[in-house]
This record gives structure tokens, sequence and C-alpha cells, in this order.
């Protein structure tokens, strides 16, 4: 996690903004901390989510989504291991589809947000 909200200015300097992989399926577990959060909640699975970044906390549009079941066995070291197997295989998608113009985004469910304090 980079910790900080970067300025307007910044996100508007690629020709196309910036994308960012999150380690959770948005708009549930926004912030930092999601992959200890989803475990704490007991949740049954989480994921990684390619975002549109914007000047919000994890506010922006999802462009891709891989959702990961969360097993009984798992630690946030081994769910981490697996969404880091996710996160590259996503953007990935996400760059191709952007290059080809095929890339989709979706306005996050505000009804649904929730945040890893």
């Amino acid at each position: 996690a980079y910790g900080l909200i970067l300025p307007q200015a910044v996100l508007d300097m690629p020709r196309l903004g910036c994308i960012n992989v999150h380690g959770s399926l948005l708009p549930r577990w926004r912030g930092a901390a999601p992959i200890q959060r989803s475990l704490w909640a007991g949740d049954s699975e989480t994921g990684v989510t390619i975002m549109q970044m914007d000047v919000g906390l994890d506010t922006g549009d999802m462009m891709h989504k891989i959702a990961c079941p969360i097993e009984s066995s798992d630690t946030s070291a081994s769910l981490y291991d697996k969404l880091a197997q996710l996160g590259p295989q996503g953007m990935l998608t996400t760059l191709r589809q952007m290059a080809d113009g095929s890339a989709t985004r979706e306005v996050q469910d505000e009804a649904l947000v929730t945040y890893a304090e």
C-alpha cells in the first residue's frame, strides 16, 4: 500500500490515467489492510480489483475483478501470496483491454462500501 492519496494533477499525467491493483473485491474493504479485514470478517471469498484511480480512497471505477476463495486454513500471508498471483494477471488483462479499446468500467455501488480501517 502506498499510503497517500495522489493529487488530481498526478493522476492526470498519464494519457489513459492511473490504474491500481487493490487486494479486495471492491467496493468491499476499501483502504488499508483489506486482506486482514476479509479474514477477520469471516468472508468466504476475496480477490483483486483493477481500478481506475481517482482522488478518493479506492473509490475509482472498477475495470476487472478476479475472485479467490478463502480457505479455513488461510492466513494473511497465504492469502497475500494467492492475491499476489492474481494481481498481475488482472493487470495484464486490463492493459490488453485498454490497448485494444475493449476495456470497460463499472462504478462502485456506494451502498456496498466497507472500509478496512
